[in-house]
């Protein structure tokens, strides 16, 4: 039987969901509503604690609700229905909800964006879809296991749809089945040439062509047991998978498809400048660097870039290179190298949602270097981490950027400076 109520709206939380009570007082979360919205949900899960459920009818609209631009929203961006100033206000009031509780953090008041809040993403990764009609683009469902077919995707630039269609387009004439497929990735530079990684299951025969401002294709087999898209194998390659973006200076970062490299370049711009007014000292040692956009851009002399992929290294080395810098890069995980650590040093951290482990915060602080410059993309996680080290240090920067408008999701810098007592 289908288990329906109608609910108000409380807020929005971190997740993107809507947060609402049911009759029965139990907490329920729901995509696609605002606060304040009455709307009719259809109950998907139950838990001891909560509720999942889906969106039937809105009953009565928040007057801060805009008409979404993709069909798919859900899917692709969930928050395009909110106007983006609202949007704004809402990121800070969830911040400000989740800070509270860490008594060092100054109240945040605003949050830094750039009044673009479409096609700004320079990277997708898409699913496949097969029916009778052919082959499509995919997303999954949020909240499920399920796909459907995209036609548009209104964050991301122009050309990655563009290009993505491409190579749906030749894969058909191959006639290659969506379930031997796993993952397309698409990847746009300020140029606008592009470059592509086809992820398969199993090997396929595909020698696929350079059209319409691709510049590169690679096809790599991966395990089909894994859900990642993990390289199992080399299949194929066409031209030069080199992409190139500037950021602060007038050289230009070189990376790959494959790379760790930010996807919204105008709003890390911002964070960078704001980065770099707090740099002191040439001992920089940049962890997670991805391909040294960080490190390189604060300083030419920063001394030491640490990642553990070899697609961001092989690239940090180049563009060390190319920026003139003595800097050394080093393959190896962030607690494979802690003795790059010094009092001296200033260390820099862009690490991924989980955060920063015990044992590498534990080593911060036994060195106490000088200044911790740390770049998430998860507030939850970097709250927790700092609260670890607030002891030693004073924060000289809190900053928030909407590096990824019209999603729920946030961007957080702090900077942390060495008190001169422990100088």
């Amino acid at each position: 039987m289908i288990e329906t109520e109608i609910v108000v709206i409380d807020k929005l939380v971190y997740g993107g969901q809507g947060l609402a009570s049911l009759s029965s007082g139990q907490k329920v979360f729901v995509y696609g509503v605002l606060p304040k919205e009455e709307v009719k949900i259809k109950i998907l899960k139950r838990s001891a604690d909560y509720c999942l459920a889906e969106l039937i009818e809105i009953i009565k609209p928040s007057s801060f609700r805009i008409q979404a631009l993709d069909s798919n929203y859900l899917s692709t961006s969930p928050w395009q229905i909110l106007n983006y100033e609202y949007e704004n206000q809402m990121k800070v009031e969830i911040i400000q909800e989740m800070s509270s509780k860490y008594k060092f953090l100054p109240l945040i008041q605003s949050i830094t964006s750039d009044k673009k809040p479409y096609y700004y993403r320079n990277k997708m990764e898409f699913s496949f879809y097969g029916d009778e009609l052919g082959l499509h683009l995919a997303l999954h469902k949020r909240g499920s296991h399920a796909k459907e077919i995209i036609q548009q995707v209104s964050i991301a630039n122009h050309i990655i749809m563009k290009s993505a269609q491409q190579i749906v387009d030749q894969l058909e004439s191959y006639q290659v089945r969506a379930a031997d497929l796993k993952s397309l990735i698409v990847r746009v530079d300020q140029s606008n040439q592009v470059s592509v990684a086809l992820f398969v299951k199993k090997r396929l025969d595909l020698s696929l062509q350079l059209i319409d401002g691709i510049k590169s294709i690679k096809i790599y087999l991966s395990d089909y047991r894994s859900p990642a898209s993990v390289i199992t194998a080399d299949l194929f390659q066409v031209g030069q998978d080199i992409l190139q973006d500037q950021l602060l200076g007038s050289e230009k970062f070189v990376y790959s498809v494959l790379s760790f490299f930010q996807v919204n370049l105008n709003l890390y711009r911002q964070a960078l400048k704001d980065m770099s007014v707090f740099v002191k000292s040439d001992q920089l040692v940049d962890y997670f660097c991805g391909v040294g956009s960080i490190g390189l851009s604060l300083s030419r002399q920063t001394k030491y870039l640490i990642d553990n992929d070899k697609f961001n290294i092989e690239f940090a080395k180049l563009n060390a290179k190319n920026f003139k810098s003595p800097a050394k890069t080093i393959l190896a995980n962030s607690n494979q190298s802690l003795d790059l650590i010094t009092a001296k040093s200033s260390v820099i951290v862009d690490p991924p949602r989980s955060g920063l482990d015990n044992k590498f915060l534990n080593y911060l602080k036994l060195t106490k270097p000088q200044k911790i410059f740390y770049l998430s993309c998860n507030p939850i996680t970097q709250f927790r981490d700092i609260d670890k080290l607030i002891d030693d240090y004073q924060i000289d920067e809190f900053k928030l950027y909407n590096f990824f408008p019209r999603t729920s999701h946030i961007e957080s810098l702090m900077i942390l400076s060495r008190p001169d007592r422990l100088v």
